[in-house]
């Protein structure tokens, strides 16, 4: 495959780094507005811009590692609980200096196949732009 400029060289070598992988060094918050700027970029039909982020640092990331224990803890059926998988939801929340969740806002103005659709872009834009600031980082 010939990569002819850097951006197709972006979306062809762009992976997945998980938290085994993750370091110590800190995100700072001018390389997460970069990654956010990326994301408002995506096309939207009639503008909508349905996406809405949540930046979760320090000990929002202990916040968030607790609420997705207790999430998973009340909607898991019984026959398919662990105490390991909730103790292990928690823990990965707290394995990263930043977690950025994703929220699609529904406007009503159209299909909600088109939010959704245009929100994944937004998250494709972010991967882009974390890829070109050399910051690793996974959808889950």
């Amino acid at each position: 495959i010939i990569m002819k400029n850097d951006v197709l060289k972006a979306i062809h070598y762009r992976r997945s780094v998980f938290q085994a992988s993750f370091t110590e060094e800190e995100v700072s918050k001018e390389d997460i507005l970069s990654i956010l700027e990326a994301a408002n970029a995506a096309p939207t039909h009639k503008r909508t811009q349905p996406w809405r982020f949540v930046i979760f640092r320090k000990e929002g990331l202990e916040r968030l590692g607790t609420e997705l224990s207790r999430i998973y803890k009340s909607v898991t059926p019984a026959e398919k609980y662990t105490e390991a998988t909730e103790i292990t939801m928690g823990k990965k929340a707290t394995q990263s200096n930043v977690a950025i969740a994703i929220v699609v806002n529904y406007t009503g103005e159209v299909p909600e196949w088109e939010e959704l659709a245009c929100t994944a872009a937004a998250v494709e834009n972010m991967w882009l732009a974390a890829h070109s600031l050399n910051i690793g980082g996974y959808w889950a």
